[in-house]
């Protein structure tokens, strides 16, 4: 048996503080910022998605583009050793332009197009027979590969960026090859 201090009450805890203590109240306050951050991070990350993807896709388009450009340069210079004459239809470009640096990786777009190749060539036969070389297409981008821009390159080395469908539509629908007949391997 305990013996109890007479007179002296029972031991009982303390009552419960009123209100929150200052651990309490930082724990909220923490939360409450970590949970604000998120959601404004959220919000960037969405307000900044298109910026991302329009500057993806352009660094893309620019790459489609400097292949094309070589792949004309390789076109001219195999031209150029084979009296002014580009290779025929049907031939193994990037067989027939390795000589040239042309790699067989410049043929795929970093843009693939939903089917067929990335690019389509034009045999214009001998380039000292082309009456106007910077109107005259010599390679285009594929017209399943998702634009705008499509790339469009001419007998001249330049290549340009077309940005509506219907100009570029009517840019390749009016290719002709040099014996008058429409070029539409795209159709």
């Amino acid at each position: 048996m305990s013996h109890m201090n007479a007179g002296q009450p029972a031991y009982q805890p303390p009552a419960p503080k009123k209100g929150m203590g200052a651990g309490a109240i930082i724990a909220i306050i923490a939360g409450v910022v970590v949970l604000l951050l998120v959601v404004c991070g959220g919000i960037s990350a969405l307000v900044l998605m298109p910026a991302i993807s329009k500057a993806r896709d352009a660094a893309l388009s620019m790459q489609s583009m400097a292949q094309m450009r070589m792949i004309q340069q390789g076109l001219v210079t195999y031209a150029v050793d084979n009296g002014d004459t580009l290779p025929p239809l049907g031939v193994d470009l990037p067989s027939v332009l390795a000589p040239y640096g042309v790699t067989g990786e410049m043929f795929t777009s970093p843009r693939p197009p939903a089917s067929g190749p990335s690019y389509f060539y034009v045999p214009l036969g001998n380039m000292s027979r082309i009456e106007s070389p910077p109107q005259t297409v010599l390679l285009y981008e594929n017209p399943t590969i998702p634009g705008p821009p499509w790339m469009v390159g001419y007998a001249d080395g330049s290549v340009i960026s077309v940005q509506t469908e219907a100009e570029y539509r009517a840019i390749i629908d009016a290719i002709v090859l040099p014996d008058g007949t429409p070029f539409t391997p795209h159709k």
